[in-house]
């Protein structure tokens, strides 16, 4: 569970890492005059890079959900169905985001062309998200092997008997707060195109 739930943020947060090279270099080229065919290029790379990062946390929350899921079938043999269905709460919530924020924020920042003071109102969520994802994920990534050595350092009767609190503590630890962090990167992530990178600019 631990080392799933690393691999989950860990692979967002390189994904994310890259969409944000790929629309730093898709915003350089477009201030040069490369002709239309060039621009046509540069659009379409950002939007692959962009659908790519979006794919990317999808597949791995969905792994997330799989992994939880397991865990509670080796624990307690059969769990119960709306056990395994709260596996699918981190997926859910992940595939709402990515398909409902990008929308939500194309539709603020269109409606600040006609309100300026709106346009940096726009970008509150998307740079609030941008340092939670990457010190999220350094805490994280940092925390998590202590919290499993911690656990695995437990009487073997607690693992047994399926512990009620050692479960609820591997499932919230290694399940939610992975999910919480994706949902952090899709947000984070430069779904706009110059107007995320340059904050201070208002978007065109």
């Amino acid at each position: 569970m631990a080392a799933s739930g690393m691999l989950a943020v860990g692979a967002a947060g390189l994904a994310s890492a890259m969409c944000w090279l790929m629309m730093a270099h898709v915003d350089g080229g477009s201030e040069h005059d490369g002709g239309e065919a060039h621009r046509r290029a540069l659009a379409h790379l950002g939007r692959v890079t962009r659908l790519a990062t979006l794919g990317v946390v999808v597949g791995v929350a969905l792994q997330l959900a799989r992994t939880t899921s397991e865990y509670l079938s080796v624990v307690y043999g059969r769990p119960a169905l709306w056990v395994l269905c709260s596996t699918l709460v981190v997926p859910g919530l992940v595939i709402t985001a990515v398909l409902l924020l990008p929308t939500l924020r194309r539709g603020f920042t269109r409606r600040s062309r006609a309100r300026r003071d709106a346009a940096r109102h726009s970008l509150d969520l998307h740079q609030a998200s941008v340092p939670f994802a990457t010190f999220g994920s350094v805490a994280y990534g940092t925390l998590t092997p202590v919290f499993a050595g911690v656990m695995t350092s437990l009487p073997p009767s607690w693992w047994e008997s399926g512990s009620a609190p050692l479960v609820a503590a591997t499932a919230l630890v290694n399940s939610v707060v992975p999910g919480v962090l994706l949902v952090a990167h899709v947000l984070a992530a430069p779904l706009g195109g110059g107007q995320w990178l340059r904050p201070e600019q208002p978007p065109t």
